[in-house]
């Protein structure tokens, strides 16, 4: 999705495309850990999506923040992976 600011949720074709698609689970990963993909994964489970973070294709900016993100976001429930677990999931 194109985006103008870090939060993907800001672009208004976003939230269609979701409801469209309706994945049973999506998958994040890339830069940054800590602002993009946090941005986008909390809006994922806002949404009540199942989210799946892939760790080893994925870098932050700030490590204290990467910290705290990927706490918040075991809290609620996100799937961490590798992307050698990802691509072995798609048969």
């Amino acid at each position: 999705m194109l985006k103008k600011s870090f939060n993907v949720f800001t672009n208004p074709n976003t939230e269609p495309l979701l409801d469209a698609l309706d994945p049973e689970e999506i998958v994040v990963f890339g830069v940054a850990t800590d602002v993009c993909n946090d941005a986008a994964i909390r809006g994922f489970l806002l949404r009540g999506r199942r989210v799946r973070f892939v760790e080893d294709a994925s870098r932050g900016l700030d490590d204290a923040r990467v910290a705290a993100c990927t706490a918040l976001w075991r809290e609620r429930g996100v799937e961490f992976s590798t992307a050698e677990e990802v691509v072995a999931s798609l048969g």
